[in-house]
């Protein structure tokens, strides 16, 4: 699911690169602990930018171990020991999987979402670990959202209204069980990243979604994939600019974070600033004459 938030590595430090890669290795083990060792595949670095977000906003000074996995079993790697952010994180991305599995089932026809029928009882099981590890909370949110969601584009809602709603739900799921002083900024870093995701996934989806005759509020207000993407290309600076006020915030909470999270949070800080910029560039250039858009 998604794949919208990734580093800008080019700009990122050897040791950065590294203390990613252990984040996201350290969350696919928590997944496997916590929940399911399937749910392992459904992982994706958008949630491994969450569990970074929420250890900043939670101070959390980590550890690391060396451990072998399923898919490196001849070579140990060094991965972030399990914490509240990890499990927080596997929590979230198993509960959205089960969501959005439904979702599928419920738009698509019987042979387009025969892939997902199977996957169900998968995610069932996700879904329901997640419960007895505790949170519930996780699970009311995103299956609101949901309802919010499918009623919208039901009656045709507009693009604002539905990455509104999206971003509410990020912003919710990263401010749970946070210190009152931290609450606020979580849920507006949650929101404009979870605004931006909507937003990027809709765009991305406009060629596939015009021939499927599928929903999208861009086809909804433009007509076509070619309409669409041409002004979205015009304002595309309206859909990157809440990534850079999420990450003025995190800017602005860095003085105050143990030494150990600086790094930390200078990769949270290049996939904001840079990383989702690029990766909507990518999105809405795909000119194949284009050399920007070959670097994409």
């Amino acid at each position: 699911m998604f794949g919208y938030i990734k580093p800008y590595e080019d700009e990122l430090k050897v040791k950065q690169i590294k203390l990613y890669r252990s984040l996201y290795c350290g969350l696919c083990r928590s997944a496997g602990k916590h929940i399911s060792l399937f749910s392992r595949f459904f992982l994706s670095y958008d949630y491994t930018f969450f569990a970074a977000v929420r250890m900043i906003f939670e101070k959390t000074e980590y550890t690391t171990e060396s451990a072998r996995c399923g898919f490196h079993l001849f070579a140990k790697k060094k991965v972030i020991s399990d914490n509240g952010a990890l499990g927080l994180s596997s929590a979230i991305f198993s509960v959205l999987t089960y969501y959005k599995l439904v979702d599928n089932i419920k738009d698509d026809g019987l042979v387009k979402s025969l892939f997902s029928r199977l996957l169900l009882p998968f995610a069932s099981h996700m879904r329901k670990k997640a419960l007895k590890q505790g949170f519930r909370d996780v699970d009311m949110i995103i299956s609101d959202c949901m309802e919010r969601t499918a009623l919208l584009e039901k009656n045709g809602g507009s693009v604002y209204d539905l990455s509104e709603t999206f971003g509410d739900m990020m912003g919710y799921l990263l401010k749970l069980g946070l210190a009152d002083e931290a609450k606020e900024d979580a849920y507006t870093v949650g929101f404009e990243v979870g605004r931006f995701i909507y937003c990027a996934d809709a765009a991305d989806d406009l060629e596939k979604d015009e021939k499927s005759h599928s929903f999208n509020p861009y086809l909804n207000e433009y007509g076509s994939s070619d309409e669409a993407l041409t002004a979205l290309r015009k304002g595309r600076n309206s859909i990157a600019r809440g990534t850079d006020t999420a990450a003025d915030i995190l800017m602005r909470r860095k003085s105050e974070l143990p030494a150990s999270l600086f790094d930390m949070c200078e990769i949270a800080l290049n996939i904001l600033y840079l990383g989702c910029p690029s990766v909507l560039d990518g999105i809405l250039c795909k000119d194949k004459d284009c050399d920007k858009c070959k670097r994409h």
